[in-house]
């Protein structure tokens, strides 16, 4: 992979939800929805609104009578620094991605540290306009009125309208119209099921729109249907006798913007941001316009190309259904995979508001790359007048989990390897002796668990074991530590998780583990995750910072009733813990017993013998 020349982040992505032609948006300018957005992600982000150093926003058409101010204008709403630069784009339906590729841009140069890119359009308030009026018009001339939205959407050099273009390259390539209804009805029947699923909950911000019962948020996209093949068969051809392109598998005309805040690395390290994703690269590739729809096959390509990756790698791709016949030539000519692409629907479904589109695809693809835990998402689009337009983008909160046990780890040669040469684990969070560690590696390797990123850089670990028996079989959670680069990412919530899976399949009842009162961070987020304080321990943590403890539990699915939190004790003394749960009760071993544990380990989980092999003989060299 050919990175870009330094790193640059998304550290935060809104959008409207999609309003259908003359529907609930139809009253909002493209500036109105711009500021929501804008507002709504710069706060989701964490950025301080002094810390802003450009906005770049995409409209095509200037709906309003200042559109032509609408990145200038989303600036100033927003009562951000006076000095803080604004510009709008037009790449027509690649005009979100391009704010975000300018944004980039500015920051690879160093302009800017934080950016805020976007795209809005409103398509309901496309102006009719009359032209050839301006410098006056001969008596009895006939004045026609022109209208701007259907102008948009037609390109005079190939004298054709967007769907025109969809229907020569059905031809072309041979589209059916029930192929090209059979892409329409997934793209709908997926948005169903995602928004059914509140998938796009995340990454709506919710907009307040009047409406003849009063004031509503407006949160759910207004343009997708009910539909079915039979449905979509009986419409009539949109574009010419006999064609295959319909009002139902053809993008919607809609309103909406969206926006996400871009940073530079110094910046997500000066303001402690949490990048969602990182920009791996982008392409803009041009194409014979008469097909315009073929657009993303080129820009793909040459984006492969540029980044040395192969679409194999893409683990989610988005492809704007700008017409279902444009979105199977695209397909099916680079070999998509039907189950990673438009997983949740696309703008068939969603909508079309042209420069908000590509935006909108980046900020939803961030978002279930995450819900996921997948690595690397590419979008695209096509683009009237002959263009194409991708980027690919990673996951920075992509964790590979690793149990120490297996052959495969290394990591845990280095944890070993480090306490070994008396070096602390820094910047972890919470760490031990040696031997503590290699008890826990030979007792219950598979729940001592690292999570390292994919940079196979060591994130943080987990370590915990089984005890009790009958209904008190539980797993316990001795040790959660978290390189502090890596905090606010969810890490700490994924390594628990990882081990409660463990333990649910060893028939335990609950798990359990110990934290301080004093820890209200840790104790909420443990409360976030279904743990309930089961008690106080008085005294637990001794020493010079003694303190009591929180005994919190959380019941596994085969303690249906949930026994295992109930308690006729609020509050015990340590003395009356069972031995294993005694804060300091940690088990050690002498250097000369290194090899009866490896042995005992090796025995016990065969695929462990390989690895605390290497920890051996790199401990003896």
């Amino acid at each position: 992979m050919r990175p870009l020349p330094q790193n640059v982040f998304i550290v935060a992505g809104k959008r409207t939800a999609f309003g259908a032609y003359g529907g609930k948006l139809k009253n909002h300018t493209p500036i109105d929805m711009g500021e929501i957005v804008a507002r709504a992600a710069l706060e989701a982000s964490g950025v301080s609104p002094n810390n802003v150093n450009s906005v770049i926003f995409g409209n095509c058409i200037h709906a309003s009578d200042d559109a032509g101010y609408l990145a200038r204008h989303v600036t100033l709403r927003m009562g951000l620094p006076i000095h803080v630069p604004a510009m709008s784009v037009n790449r027509l339906c690649g005009s979100g991605f391009q704010s975000i590729i300018d944004a980039a841009r500015e920051i690879m140069v160093g302009d800017s540290n934080v950016v805020i890119a976007g795209g809005s359009e409103s398509m309901s308030q496309a102006t009719y306009a009359i032209r050839d009026v301006r410098f006056g018009t001969k008596f009895g001339a006939k004045l026609g009125l022109h209208d701007t939205l259907m102008e948009t959407l037609t390109d005079t050099f190939v004298g054709a309208p967007m769907g025109m273009t969809a229907e020569t390259i059905a031809t072309k390539f041979g589209i059916t119209r029930q192929q090209a209804d059979e892409v329409a009805l997934r793209s709908q029947t997926r948005w169903r099921l995602a928004n059914n699923n509140g998938y796009f909950k995340q990454e709506i911000v919710p907009v307040k729109v009047k409406t003849k019962k009063g004031e509503e948020n407006f949160e759910v996209d207004e343009h997708p249907r009910e539909t079915s093949m039979e449905i979509l068969g009986k419409l009539p051809s949109a574009f010419k006798k006999g064609g295959i392109v319909t009002a139902g598998n053809a993008s919607g005309i809609c309103d909406g913007a969206s926006a996400v805040i871009v940073a530079s690395e110094k910046a997500v390290k000066d303001y402690h941001l949490t990048p969602l994703v990182k920009i791996i690269g982008w392409n803009v590739s041009g194409c014979d316009p008469s097909i315009m729809g073929i657009g993303p096959v080129p820009a793909v390509k040459g984006l492969m190309e540029k980044v040395q990756m192969n679409l194999k790698d893409m683990d989610l791709v988005e492809v704007n259904e700008a017409f279902a016949s444009q979105c199977a030539v695209v397909e099916r000519e680079l070999k998509l995979d039907p189950d990673k692409t438009n997983v949740n629907g696309g703008a068939i479904a969603l909508g079309h508001p042209l420069a908000t589109s590509g935006n909108r695809i980046v900020v939803h693809l961030m978002h279930e790359l995450r819900r996921r835990n997948l690595k690397y998402g590419l979008g695209s689009a096509c683009i009237g007048g002959g263009q194409g337009i991708a980027m690919i983008l990673e996951n920075t909160d992509m964790i590979r989990w690793i149990e120490i046990g297996s052959v495969e780890m290394k990591i845990a040669a280095r944890i070993i390897l480090t306490c070994a040469g008396d070096k602390n684990l820094d910047p972890l969070t919470e760490t031990y002796s040696l031997n503590f560690y290699l008890h826990y590696l030979s007792q219950w390797p598979d729940q001592f668990l690292v999570a390292e990123n994919h940079n196979g850089e060591l994130m943080g670990y987990i370590m915990g074991k089984t005890e009790g028996d009958g209904e008190n079989l539980h797993g316990h959670v001795t040790a959660v530590s978290v390189d502090c680069r890596y905090r606010r990412l969810g890490s700490a919530v994924k390594l628990i998780a990882a081990l409660e899976d463990v333990s649910e399949k060893k028939n335990a009842y609950y798990v359990d583990l110990y934290v301080r009162v004093s820890n209200r961070l840790a104790v909420d987020i443990y409360l976030s995750q279904g743990y309930a304080l089961y008690r106080r321990v008085i005294g637990y943590y001794s020493g010079d910072q003694e303190e009591d403890a929180y005994d919190m539990r959380k019941a596994l699915p085969i303690d249906v009733t949930q026994q295992s939190l109930v308690t006729s004790k609020r509050s015990v003394h340590p003395d009356e813990l069972p031995q294993t749960q005694k804060n300091g009760s940690r088990e050690s071993i002498t250097c000369a017993g290194f090899a009866g544990y490896f042995a005992y380990a090796a025995r016990t989980n065969p695929t462990f013998k390989r690895t605390t092999r290497i920890i051996y003989y790199s401990l003896a060299a």
